[in-house]
């Protein structure tokens, strides 16, 4: 994981954002295949199972609807009466074929198959014997269509009542079974897609767990602590001790731990030249070698600046109508001589020189009061002898 680990904070973020909408994508089209699959099921379980046994009861009615009327046309007396009975006998065997082919259409299994032929051989078995029989009695012999129906036709009309009843029995009986088969199977993937679910929880918050230890790790710490750690250093306050005992080299917080450190060297450097400086210690001065790039360049600049001052001519003080031109004071001739920039020459000096209040030079006591804003210049505030003691 070395790849992800050198990318960026944000691209940390948005790539784990983006694993875990994977997965629940992944979840969740899971879920839709499953869902559909049970449908899918339950819609077979239907189509052919529950819908044909409508198809095969209603053969079933017709054909008890078919006897009937047979035995009505022993029982009328006029021809037209005769004639509707057969109608009715002929037209209830269509619709008995017609139910039969919707049946069939649904077969899946031998055993129904095997039920089926044999219940069709039975139907076209009875056929030229209802012909028969309607013949008969149309012809006005009653006696012997009515032996002939129940020495011949009964028996196949009995089989062909037992057929259907057997068929539907083997109809619901192989439902049954199929249901009980597309239930375990339903649970099963039930159970299945709550075990990817859950071991999809597991993953988002492993994954969430491992980016928040990457971030943390990255900046050191929790995002607030180094907020306020940030705003402490912001205001001047380094009094805060930052433990990185435990952190990643390259983390926020190492890195503002070396920042502090850096900060409170220079600002022990500047407090041991300032009050070295108000001691009248001059010849003190900062190790510039121990700061780097622009903190270097400060405290070679102050160290510069106490070289100059240290050198300084001893001026008695003029009468402030004597004084004559700014420009004829000889300290500031020196600094108004052309500088070399951030070398620590004179020019460079003069405004180092500017926010010092109080310093010591070796005849005296010295201090720099500004003339008018923006500009300062020398006055001796303390002529006494050298060796002599004083405030």
């Amino acid at each position: 994981m070395k790849w992800f680990n050198g990318l960026r904070l944000g691209t940390k973020l948005m790539t784990g954002f983006s694993l875990v909408a994977m997965l629940a994508a992944l979840i969740g089209l899971y879920g839709i295949r499953e869902v559909s699959r049970t449908n899918a099921v339950y819609r077979d379980l239907i189509a052919y199972n529950a819908i044909p046994l409508g198809p095969l009861s209603k053969a079933g009615m017709d054909f008890v609807r078919v006897r009937n009327n047979i035995r009505d046309m022993f029982l009328v007396t006029t021809t037209q009466e005769r004639d509707q009975r057969k109608a009715a006998v002929l037209d209830l065997f269509q619709r008995i074929e017609t139910q039969l082919a919707i049946f069939e259409k649904t077969i899946r299994h031998e055993e129904v198959r095997r039920e089926f032929e044999a219940l069709k051989a039975k139907f076209k078995e009875f056929q030229p014997q209802r012909d028969r029989i309607i013949s008969l009695v149309q012809a006005g012999k009653r006696e012997e269509a009515l032996a002939f129906m129940r020495s011949e036709a009964t028996p196949v009309a009995a089989a062909i009542d037992k057929g259907i009843e057997e068929l539907l029995d083997t109809k619901l009986r192989q439902a049954d079974t199929e249901t009980q088969q597309k239930s375990a199977e339903v649970a099963a993937s039930v159970k299945l897609l709550f075990a990817v679910i859950f071991a999809g929880f597991l993953v988002a918050i492993a994954l969430g767990i491992y980016i928040t230890r990457i971030v943390q790790r990255q900046l050191g710490g929790d995002p607030l602590e180094v907020v306020a750690l940030a705003r402490k250093v912001a205001v001047g306050d380094l009094s805060t001790e930052i433990d990185v005992d435990g952190k990643e080299p390259d983390s926020l917080v190492v890195a503002m731990h070396r920042m502090m450190e850096t900060i409170r060297t220079l600002v022990d450097d500047a407090d041991m030249l300032s009050q070295a400086a108000i001691d009248g210690r001059l010849g003190t001065r900062a190790d510039a070698g121990r700061h780097d790039g622009d903190f270097r360049k400060i405290v070679q600049g102050v160290n510069d600046t106490i070289n100059t001052l240290g050198g300084a001519p001893r001026l008695p003080p003029l009468p402030r109508h004597d004084r004559g031109p700014e420009s004829h004071h000889p300290i500031r001739e020196r600094d108004r001589r052309p500088g070399r920039g951030e070398d620590g020459g004179p020019a460079h000096r003069h405004q180092v020189l500017r926010p010092l209040q109080d310093f010591r030079l070796p005849h005296g006591k010295m201090r720099l009061l500004p003339r008018h804003p923006g500009r300062a210049s020398l006055h001796q505030r303390d002529r006494r002898p050298p060796g002599r003691a004083g405030p």
